[in-house]
């Protein structure tokens, strides 16, 4: 199970990213803000912008956090709602962030309002092969946090 959980993917960056880049892999956001990429690196060759990747965040906790932060900070990303039982927890991230972005403290709920492109999933991990199931449902892609599930049986 330790080695289970531990699993992590890296992906290297080389040269411009584009916003295809960014839709066929929404992963890319916290990365690309960690490398201090610029709003230029999200247009297309031809100068063109695409619309933004609707986002939903889902857990305010640390990792919420760090990826509401960077998701707020990308232009090829627009967060539609954020998710957390507690709205002390909600408040805290939008006020780290300095926005007011629509809150849930239900996720299903959430999934159905905001219709998002893709789900950034920080909860505690009894949640996550639920949550990325539930996502995967409504067409969304997703970021998880590991690990994938707190069994692999949930995992596949």
């Amino acid at each position: 199970m330790a080695a289970f959980g531990a699993t992590a993917v890296f992906a290297i960056l080389r040269g411009p990213v584009r916003t295809s880049d960014i839709a066929a892999d929404p992963l890319l956001a916290p990365r690309l803000l960690r490398r201090g990429r610029s709003a230029a690196s999200f247009k297309e060759p031809d100068g063109t912008m695409q619309a933004p990747i609707k986002i939903l965040v889902v857990g305010c906790g640390h990792m919420g956090i760090s990826h509401a932060k960077a998701y707020h900070a990308m232009p090829g990303f627009e967060i539609v709602g954020i998710v957390a039982r507690g709205e002390a927890s909600r408040r805290n991230l939008l006020d780290v962030v300095g926005a007011d972005y629509p809150q849930f403290s239900d996720y299903h709920e959430a999934l159905q309002a905001t219709q998002p492109d893709a789900v950034s999933i920080n909860t505690y991990p009894d949640t996550h092969a639920d949550y990325a199931v539930a996502a995967f449902a409504e067409g969304c892609h997703v970021f998880l946090e590991k690990p994938i599930a707190v069994n692999i049986s949930d995992a596949e």
